[in-house]
């Protein structure tokens, strides 16, 4: 089944077109200098086929796009509604959560973005970016250091019931 999954996934792969592709050969350092040069729509555009082509994904472009801060949120939540697709959601729900973590910008303050977010994930049909949407919901609403304090706290319990069996 995995292997199927796999050669399915291989043989959807996009390839990148040709007007993004000088921002692709750019060195990894040079690529995140020059990505808030360009309009927030473009950032998105490169964002997005950056999560679509290149393996491993370019993460980091999530928080280069995030680091526009407030400004991003109208046209992020504009794309929100408009992408049909999972992944895409997904991955913009992706650069919200990292505009929570990394920029320090309260999504709750921001008018409709909670229910935004919240209808993009509620339209979701695949379970595994369903799952990441719905945490990363949880880190916007939460705090990025309530999840660290969680995840702390998880490992010790771990850790605690390991050293408790010898």
């Amino acid at each position: 089944m995995g292997t199927l999954v796999t050669a399915m996934m291989a043989g959807c792969r996009e390839k990148i077109p040709e007007r993004y592709q000088p921002f692709f050969d750019l060195s990894y350092r040079v690529r995140r200098d020059s990505l808030l040069r360009y309009p927030i729509e473009e950032q998105l555009n490169l964002y997005r086929i950056g999560m679509r082509v290149i393996r491993p994904p370019p993460l980091y472009l999530a928080d280069d796009v995030a680091a526009n801060g407030p400004t991003a949120i109208p046209p992020i939540l504009a794309r929100l509604r408009k992408v049909q697709d999972d992944s895409d959601r997904s991955d913009l729900i992706l650069v919200l959560r990292s505009m929570v973590c990394l920029e320090g910008v309260d999504l709750r303050k921001q008018p409709g973005t909670i229910d935004a977010i919240k209808e993009a994930i509620a339209v979701m049909r695949l379970g595994l970016y369903r799952q990441r949407a719905e945490e990363d919901l949880t880190t916007i609403t939460d705090g990025c250091v309530t999840q660290e304090a969680h995840a702390r706290e998880k490992y010790d319990l771990l850790r605690h019931a390991d050293s408790s069996r010898r």
